[in-house]
C-alpha cells in the first residue's frame, strides 16, 4: 500500500530519498509542511530524479520537471530576466519556450544529436552558393518560347546585375574581421537547428548600408512583445563586489532605415515607412533626400535624433531573427529535437549507467577457488599472472578464491569455474539503438547520411531512397529558408534587388546522374551546352546557345537545320559555311520526322 510523508524543508527530502532509496511506485503524496500549513502536493518522480540523477542532468532539471507542460507564451520562467518588464527600457518580454542553456548541452552528451545538427547545417548554407541574376536578363530581342522565370514582365539588365552582384560579394567577403561568411552562417544555422532560435547583429554604415554582421548567441537573447526590439542581459561586478544587472536594446532588421511619405491623416506631415528598395531606390542616407535614419538609444529603446554623434555612440544595432516556427510559440521557435528529449536523457542514464558498471561493477569470468590448504601469496601471484597474460588478454579480470582446509579434508582441490555476467548491460545497448533511431527520426536524418554503418548504406536503394527524401523534404526547405532571409538581407540593406544568392541544390551523391541526363536531353536536342552549363552553375560560352541533335553516331546536326532536312545522311560528317550555314551534302530515303 502506497504511503504520505510531510516533511518540514525540502532538505529533509533529499536526504530522506537518499538514505531510503524509496522508489516512486512505493508513495503517492509527499506534503511539505510550514507551521502546520500543508501546501500543494509534489510529485514524487520528479523529485527523485532531481536528487538522484548524475551532475550532467542536473542543468536540464526543469525540463524534465516541467515536460515542456507548460511551455506556453503565459509562461516566464524561462526567462533569463525574470521579470516581463525591464528597468529603464520600453516594452515587455516576449516569455521563451524554455530554457535555451538546456538545449545547448544536449549538443554536448549526445553525439546523434550532434552529428544530425551539423549535418543538416553543413548541408543546407554549408554547400557551394552562387549569385545569379534575380530576374532574367534583358535582351534586344525576347523569345517568349524560352523563357524560364514566372515573371514575364519583369527583367533586368546586365549592368545592373553585375552592379548589384558586386554589392554583394564585396559584402561577404568583408563581413566580420575574423570569420568568412560561411562561418557566420554555419554558428547561427547551428544555434537554430539545436536550440530552436538563431539571430545575426547587423551593423550598419552612415550611409545606411549594411557593412558587417555577427553571430548573435540566441541564449541571450530575449524578444520584446509585438516585435518591438530585442533585449540582452548583462552582468556586471561593481568595485565593491556587487552583481548590478545591465540590458542592452536592439533594433529589428529593416526599422533603422526609413522612407518619407505623405500621412494619410494630416496633409503637411509625413510619417517615417521602412525602407523599400522597388518603391525608395538606391539606398544612400547621404544623398538620397527622401530617405532617413530611425535610431533607437541602446540603453532604452527612445527614439532618438538621426545625426551622426547619434549614430556612432548611442544607436542600437540592430538583429536579424531567425525562429524555427512551432504553432506553440508565437515569437521563438522549437528545435526538432524536442519530441525525442526523453530519448535523449535515457541514453545519458544508459551511458552513466555503463560508466559505473565497468569501472566499479563488472563480474568477473573466471573463479579460481582452491580447496583444502592455505595457499601462501607466492601461489597466488601465479596463478592471477597466469590467468590475467593467458587466459583474460586485456579485458577480463580475473577472481582467485582461497578456502581454508578444514578437518574433514584430505586433499586439495583446484576447481576453475567460468562466471557468466547478466545480460542487462545487452539490453541497455538495444534500448540505446532505439533511442538513437528515434533522435535520428525527430531530427529527419538516417543513419546512412550521419555515416553510422549499418545494413542501410547510401549506395543501397534504402540508403538513396533516404537520401533523397532527406534532400527533398529537409535540405531544399532549408535551403529555400536561408536563401530568402539572406536575400531579404541584401534587399533592405544594400538595395539590390537585381541579384540574389542561390545555394546549390544538387547532392553529390547526384552528380553523376545529373551528369548522365543532361548529356541525354543534349544529344536528343532538348538542351543546348549553355542551358546544361546554367542547370551545373557555369557559365555560358560562345556559340553555345545552339542545340544540337546526333543523327548518326559521331554527326550531329543543329536543331534549327531539321526541317531542311529531307531525308537520311549518307555520309558519316557534316560542314558549316563561314556564316554557320549547313553546307550541301547527300541525301536519299524518306524525309526525317
Amino acid at each position: 500500500m502506497k504511503k504520505k510523508y510531510s516533511f518540514t524543508e525540502s532538505a529533509d527530502l533529499t536526504d530522506f530519498i537518499e538514505e531510503s532509496q524509496i522508489k516512486e511506485d512505493e508513495i503517492s503524496t509527499i506534503f511539505f509542511d510550514d507551521s502546520g500549513k500543508s501546501t500543494d502536493p509534489i510529485d514524487l518522480g520528479k523529485l527523485i530524479s532531481v536528487a538522484s540523477e548524475p551532475s550532467t542532468n542536473e542543468i536540464m532539471k526543469s525540463m524534465v520537471e516541467k515536460d515542456l507542460k507548460n511551455s506556453t507564451q503565459s509562461n516566464s520562467e524561462y526567462n533569463t530576466i525574470t521579470s516581463t518588464s525591464i528597468p529603464g527600457i520600453l516594452g515587455t518580454l516576449a516569455p521563451r519556450p524554455y530554457d535555451p542553456d538546456c538545449f545547448s548541452r544536449f549538443l554536448e552528451i549526445n553525439e546523434i544529436h550532434f552529428r544530425a545538427v551539423k549535418t543538416k547545417v553543413q548541408d543546407s548554407i554549408g554547400r557551394a552558393s552562387k549569385i545569379i541574376p534575380s530576374h532574367p536578363i534583358k535582351r534586344d530581342v525576347i523569345d517568349t518560347d524560352n523563357l524560364t522565370y514566372g515573371d514575364y514582365g519583369t527583367s533586368v539588365t546586365e549592368e545592373d546585375f553585375q552592379s548589384d552582384r558586386e554589392k554583394i560579394l564585396d559584402f561577404m567577403r568583408n563581413s566580420h574581421k575574423t570569420l568568412s561568411f560561411e562561418q557566420t552562417c554555419f554558428r547561427v544555422g547551428m544555434d537554430r537547428e539545436a536550440i530552436g532560435w538563431s539571430a545575426f547583429e547587423i551593423i550598419r554604415q552612415f550611409d545606411g548600408k549594411i557593412k558587417s554582421w555577427r553571430h548573435f548567441p540566441a541564449g541571450k537573447l530575449h524578444v520584446l512583445e509585438g516585435w518591438e526590439g530585442f533585449v540582452e542581459f548583462h552582468e556586471t561586478t561593481t568595485s565593491t563586489g556587487d552583481s548590478t544587472p545591465t540590458y542592452t536594446y536592439y533594433q529589428a532588421f529593416g526599422d533603422k532605415v526609413c522612407s518619407l511619405q505623405p500621412d494619410p491623416f494630416s496633409k503637411s506631415k509625413k510619417m517615417k515607412v521602412p525602407y523599400t528598395p522597388e518603391t525608395d531606390g538606391e539606398l544612400d542616407i547621404i544623398n538620397n533626400s527622401n530617405l532617413t535614419w530611425n535610431l533607437k538609444e541602446k540603453t532604452t529603446g527612445k527614439e532618438i535624433k538621426g545625426n551622426l554623434l547619434n549614430f556612432k555612440s548611442k544607436a542600437a544595432n540592430e538583429i536579424l531573427f531567425l525562429p524555427n516556427d512551432h504553432s506553440n510559440t508565437r515569437y521563438y521557435g522549437y528545435a526538432d529535437v524536442v519530441p525525442a528529449i526523453g530519448a535523449i536523457l535515457a541514453n545519458n542514464h544508459i551511458r552513466d549507467y555503463l560508466l559505473q558498471f565497468f569501472e566499479h561493477n563488472c563480474v568477473p569470468r573466471y573463479a579460481v577457488i582452491i580447496k583444502g590448504a592455505k595457499v601462501d601469496e607466492k601461489f597466488r601471484r601465479k596463478i592471477t599472472e597466469y590467468f590475467e597474460k593467458k587466459v583474460r588478454g586485456n579485458t577480463m579480470k580475473t577472481m582467485v578464491l582461497t578456502l581454508k582446509k578444514d578437518n574433514t579434508a584430505r586433499s586439495v582441490d583446484i576447481e576453475f569455474r567460468r562466471i557468466d555476467a547478466e545480460h542487462k548491460e545487452a539490453d541497455f545497448l538495444e534500448t540505446k539503438r532505439q533511442n538513437d533511431q528515434t533522435i535520428m527520426t525527430a531530427e529527419g536524418v538516417s543513419s546512412a547520411l550521419l555515416a553510422i554503418n549499418e545494413s542501410a548504406s547510401l549506395g543501397s536503394g534504402k540508403g538513396m531512397s533516404q537520401a533523397e527524401l532527406y534532400k527533398d523534404r529537409i535540405i531544399t526547405v532549408l535551403q529555400k529558408f536561408w536563401a530568402g532571409k539572406l536575400n531579404n538581407l541584401f534587399r533592405l540593406g544594400l538595395g539590390v534587388t537585381s541579384a540574389k544568392i542561390e545555394f546549390d541544390p544538387l547532392d553529390v551523391r547526384d552528380a553523376l546522374a545529373v551528369a548522365q541526363s543532361l548529356n541525354i536531353l543534349m544529344l536528343n536536342g532538348l538542351l543546348s551546352i549553355n542551358e546544361g552549363r546554367r542547370t551545373l552553375g557555369h557559365p555560358p560560352i560562345k556559340g553555345g546557345d545552339e542545340a544540337f541533335v546526333r543523327v548518326r553516331e559521331g554527326s550531329a546536326v543543329k536543331v534549327s537545320d531539321l526541317p531542311n532536312i529531307t531525308s537520311r545522311l549518307k555520309d558519316d560528317s557534316l560542314s558549316y559555311d563561314s556564316g554557320g550555314k549547313l553546307q550541301d551534302i547527300a541525301l536519299d530515303d524518306p524525309v526525317v520526322s
